[in-house]
């Protein structure tokens, strides 16, 4: 049904138009209930929620009553637990209705008409719905939520409860878990539960020597490590001192570091250095092993290098300074500036648009350049390389989206849609934007299926970092809309991505078709960025109100708000949160707590645009000063500056691998920058991936490098091929007292 003729509906049922008859109000309600967009469901519940006529609230009631199916039970569910208005109420009690999707409106609906049995063996993602349930100003619905709490028959189920009791301390969450006598299953979650809700003869009895409490401090938020260490000072069992923070060796920043380095290089620590010199960055590595005696041999002496050659080579290392990112090719394209830039999955393409909507491609090993796809109309916001690295979509805010055959040189197809665009990780399956609705495209051209958000655009789409979730800012419709001036509602709905068996053809289109959004996140206005943590556990947007909000993404929680702005990285798995401030600097808090862990200055202000690579700490900026500035957050909050732009930086982008980075600015100018062995001799040894260490030991062999830089390649090579055995029989998982804090290796 067209925009139009639910206008037409919208007209009589509301009475505007004189002599209407009961039965023509009738037909329109059975229409509108019909047609089941959100946009004819919208017009039944304004209908019935201002009340203003009887006739037609009756006929709204009664097509409701009669049509009903999912679509309209998960909105009709969702307004009511938003508003609570009494005629839906009784239209949910009437008819038993509960909802499937968000977890709140399923939770009350529930509890609304009595259905208990099916909550009592809900999964854990029902809970924090179930315990903000229990403070229900409805006293019905309050009661029966703790009486489902109270009885709960999933062992998983029980055991959320005491672990979400725990960490957020929340009062009725204690209360309930200790009245039914919940355990948790896990014996370091029950000794840590045990303590904290004051259980001391069960706690004594399940942790005699507190080591499984002090399992769970070193792996805490720092909220809770702070509760354990006050409930264990009453433990006479307790360690006499328990340290004010328990850090492992990925953790430490540049000054730990320096601190510890200068403990171990004490004689009586060599055989412990030799053993934290194959878990450090080769940057620190290198200082412990310049330090160490011949009584370390042992530790780490492997079949082709002795300590004594290993030393020789870290003292080389230490003489000359630590690499730097190395420019490596310098491009010039696009007559209006380059807007956006990508780097194929092969490393082999690189491709820009430029403000005239032409997309420039190059041959990244040697900067030639490749014949160039059909322009856009408009300025290209969005380039999209497929997995394979065959395909290059491209997309502008106005006209079709562009897939463009990079082996055959030729236009796969031009499909509806705009930017913004998104591929789903390891599979063909293209997201994109559109009038009303955002589109899922087969890169062969087919429509697969489309979801529509009626008088929405989409904002912005973002994938989590295993395909499993993506979430649509500005797409989502007032559903209690009262009338006709309240402004569009910005929410940022979260939804599920099938499996990979479903992502192909038909299937892919009856899932989405049966879909509906797990989770729906209130902003006040459109959001600026969008992004989930690579753990899958948490969503963060910051919005033009300068604020950052955080979620947790199984049931769409707040779980905390504070003052910042774009743009937003997540660090550490998605443990910490890196934002700019109000500042004009960086900060970094703690996710779930927020917080406050560092300030980072910024000598040239918030840079303009970003990318990062999370997992691995790196977060680089572009200022409009055409300064670069990289920081490994991971283990220093000192930056390094690249001064090769004259002007404001447009576009940057790093390639999968880490070792290239791409920058452009204005005047169309493109950087290649390779950062493979700066970056390398920051990170663990123990933990670089055998790709690395086959590129390692081909550098080596190649000389592709100046000498300073071979000499740090041929130390990590040393390292890698340390044995991960010890002869000392040192046991790297009991910590190491540095001074102000304890080393953890793993």
């Amino acid at each position: 049904m067209n925009n139009e003729r639910i206008r037409q509906y919208r007209t009589i049922l509301n009475g505007q138009t004189r002599l209407l008859r009961r039965s023509r109000r009738q037909r329109a309600a059975v229409a509108l209930a019909r047609d089941a967009s959100l946009t004819a469901l919208d017009t039944l519940l304004e209908v019935i929620m201002n009340g203003n006529d009887n006739d037609a609230t009756n006929a709204a009631v009664a097509a409701l009553s009669q049509h009903a199916d999912w679509r309209h039970i998960n909105v009709i569910c969702s307004v009511w637990a938003l508003t609570r208005h009494p005629t839906l109420g009784r239209l949910i009690a009437q008819h038993g209705w509960i909802a499937n999707a968000p977890p709140d409106a399923r939770v009350l609906s529930a509890l609304h008409i009595g259905q208990l049995e099916l909550l009592i063996n809900a999964r854990p993602g029902l809970l924090p719905a179930l315990i903000i349930a229990c403070g229900d100003h409805n006293q019905s619905i309050a009661q029966r939520a703790r009486r489902t709490l109270l009885s709960l028959q999933r062992s998983d189920t029980r055991q959320a409860l005491c672990i979400l009791a725990i960490e957020q301390n929340i009062p009725i969450a204690l209360e309930i878990a200790r009245r039914a006598n919940y355990l948790p299953e896990e014996m370091t979650w029950r000794a840590v539960y045990l303590l904290l809700t004051s259980q001391v003869e069960a706690f004594r009895a399940c942790d005699p020597d507190c080591q499984l409490v002090l399992k769970a401090y070193s792996q805490c938020t720092p909220h809770l490590r702070e509760r354990i260490a006050t409930a264990l000072q009453e433990e006479p069992n307790a360690p006499p001192l328990l340290p004010p923070s328990l850090i492992y060796v990925a953790d430490l920043n540049d000054a730990q570091w320096q601190e510890a380095v200068q403990q171990l290089r004490r004689p009586l620590m060599h055989n412990v250095a030799a053993v934290v010199a194959r878990y450090a960055p080769a940057r620190w590595a290198a200082r412990l092993i310049v330090h160490l005696n011949e009584d370390a041999e042992p530790a780490v002496r492997n079949q082709t290098m002795p300590l004594g050659v290993l030393r020789n080579i870290a003292e080389t290392c230490l003489a000359g300074k630590e690499p730097q990112p190395q420019l490596r090719l310098t491009l010039s394209g696009g007559r209006r500036g380059i807007h956006h830039i990508a780097i194929s999955p092969d490393t082999n393409t690189l491709a820009a648009t430029d403000g005239d909507g032409a997309v420039l491609l190059w041959q990244l090993s040697d900067g030639n350049p490749l014949p160039d796809p059909e322009p856009h109309q408009w300025p290209a916001h969005s380039l999209v390389f497929s997995r394979d690295s065959r395909f290059l979509c491209s997309a502008a805010s106005v006209g079709p989206i562009h897939v463009w055959d990079l082996h055959q040189r030729t236009i796969q197809g031009k499909y509806a849609g705009r930017s913004p665009i998104q591929l789903i990780p390891d599979s063909d399956t293209l997201i994109s934007s559109g009038e009303e609705a955002f589109h899922f495209w087969s890169l062969q051209g087919v429509h697969l299926s489309s979801i529509r958000t009626p008088s929405a655009r989409v904002a912005h789409i973002a994938l989590s970092a295993d395909g499993q979730y993506y979430a649509v800012a500005g797409s989502a419709p007032a559903l209690a809309l009262v009338n006709q001036s309240v402004p569009r509602d910005h929410a940022i709905t979260i939804w599920r991505m099938p499996s990979g068996e479903l992502l192909a053809g038909d299937a892919l289109s009856r899932w989405l078709d049966r879909g509906d959004p797990i989770a729906r996140l209130d902003i006040p206005s459109v959001a600026e960025q969008v992004v989930f943590s690579p753990n899958g556990q948490l969503v963060a947007a910051v919005c033009g109100d300068d604020v950052v909000r955080i979620w947790r993404l199984l049931d769409g929680v707040l779980q905390q708000q504070y003052a910042g702005t774009a743009p937003i990285v997540f660090l550490h798995g998605g443990a910490q949160l890196l934002s700019g401030a109000a500042t004009s600097g960086f900060q970094i808090r703690q996710s779930y707590s927020g917080e406050l862990i560092a300030n980072v200055p910024l000598p040239h202000g918030i840079p303009s645009v970003m990318t990062s690579i999370p997992h691995r700490g790196i977060v680089i900026g572009g200022s409009t000063n055409g300064t670069i500035t990289l920081w490994r957050l991971h283990e220093s909050l000192e930056p390094i500056e690249l001064n090769k732009h004259n002007h404001r930086i447009s576009a940057l982008t790093l390639s999968d691998d880490g070792r290239t980075l791409i920058s452009a600015d204005i005047t169309g100018t493109i950087l290649v920058w390779d950062v493979a062995v700066s970056d390398l001799i920051r990170r663990i040894p123990l933990n670089i991936r055998p790709s690395d260490r086959t590129w390692i030991s081909d550098v080596i062999r190649q000389r592709r490098y100046k000498s300073d830089e071979r000499r740090w390649l041929e130390f990590m090579n040393a390292l890698n091929r340390t044995p991960p055995g010890n002869r000392r029989g040192y046991d790297p998982s009991i910590p190491i007292d540095i001074g102000s804090f304890r080393l953890r290796l793993e």
